[in-house]
């Protein structure tokens, strides 16, 4: 069909160049665009609460109070002071937030498995050359009873690790795809429905909510 539900890639097509670039994104967009949806609906909603948050701020009120129009951009004086006093110590403000971010041992151990996931995507093709789909042994080959293959087989016979190891790269391009169909469709929109209110921003909130 125009746009697979499932699977990597047309299996026995061995597209090359541009063609396989295509062939892999066309694979990719229903599941993407299916996990980007849902994540979608969390992205808008932080969006408008940010803006809701920031019209409730006293420069705005008072910026409104003295007749400033609502589509005017406004931003407080001591703002830019601080931001101007701290540009000079960036690098330690960023040794700061890492210190604080490895600081939590479950942020900490979030990113030890994304670095492992990630250096196993990009170094598991130089491992495993050979096409995860061949059969290399009889099926259900209970793990570490041959020597290189660590995990064992399946039920034809594949190696299990080196689908492992090849199912990380869908794995990382389908989180990554997801990530950005919903930032691209749920910031503007939670944007949108926060800054005017109203009408607007119930009609976007029950579309909102279709996706949850």
């Amino acid at each position: 069909g125009w746009l697979p539900g499932y699977g990597y890639q047309t299996i026995g097509a061995n597209y090359t160049g541009i063609d396989r670039v295509l062939d892999i994104g066309k694979h990719l967009i229903l599941p993407a665009t299916t996990l980007g949806l849902f994540f979608m609906a969390v992205y808008m909603r932080m969006t408008r609460a940010s803006m809701l948050e920031m019209s409730r701020l006293d420069f705005v009120k008072t910026a409104r109070a003295k007749g400033l129009r609502d589509g005017a951009f406004v931003q407080p004086d001591h703002r830019h002071s601080i931001c101007s006093g701290r540009s000079s110590d960036k690098a330690g403000l960023m040794l700061e937030g890492f210190k604080r971010f490895t600081g939590n041992k479950g942020a900490a151990i979030g990113l030890v498995i994304l670095l492992i996931v990630i250096l196993t995507a990009v170094l598991g093709p130089l491992i495993y050359t050979d096409s995860p789909w061949r059969m290399v042994q009889r099926p259900f080959l209970p793990p570490f009873t041959v020597e290189g293959l660590p995990l064992g087989t399946d039920a034809l016979g594949r190696d299990v690790m080196a689908g492992l190891v090849y199912g990380a790269r869908v794995s990382l391009l389908v989180g990554l795809v997801s990530t950005v169909v919903a930032l691209v469709i749920g910031v503007p929109i939670g944007a949108a429905a926060g800054y005017f209110g109203g009408l607007v921003d119930d009609a976007l909130m029950r579309f909102t909510e279709f996706f949850q």
